[in-house]
């Protein structure tokens, strides 16, 4: 039983990890595109020559209308930074509570609950 109850928090944290990083990947992907350009050469990378693209907004603008919402912004990187997030975050907090009743077991003198201290050891050990 509680190899399936970790089985199930590693699945569903990986799910969560992954559903994060479908949703906020075009801001991702903006920053990255945003990054990359040469800071005087904003206009020229977009190519736009009129009226300059000052500001990120502008250039998320821009590239939604040239290249659209999921080419442009959604889908580069989508595959890796889903797998990546979902690992990430599947191990991070799936295995949290087994590390934390590892360290810290219900049932103590104090009463069951957990120590804060091991729950502390337990954010460290989990990586989260």
């Amino acid at each position: 039983s509680d190899r399936r109850e970790l089985a199930v928090n590693i699945a569903l944290s990986a799910a969560t990890g992954a559903i994060n990083m479908f949703i906020t990947n075009p801001l991702d992907s903006l920053r990255i595109r945003w990054q990359v350009i040469p800071s005087g050469n904003v206009a020229l990378a977009a190519g736009r020559t009129k009226p300059p693209i000052t500001s990120v907004v502008s250039f998320a603008r821009h590239v939604a209308a040239t290249e659209g919402l999921w080419r442009g912004l959604w889908a580069p990187g989508l595959g890796p930074n889903c797998l990546a997030c979902a690992c990430s975050v599947g191990v991070r907090l799936g295995f949290y509570p087994a590390i934390r009743d590892t360290l810290s077991p219900q049932g103590g003198a104090d009463g069951g609950t957990k120590r804060s201290g091991a729950m502390l050891a337990s954010g460290f050990v989990a990586g989260a």
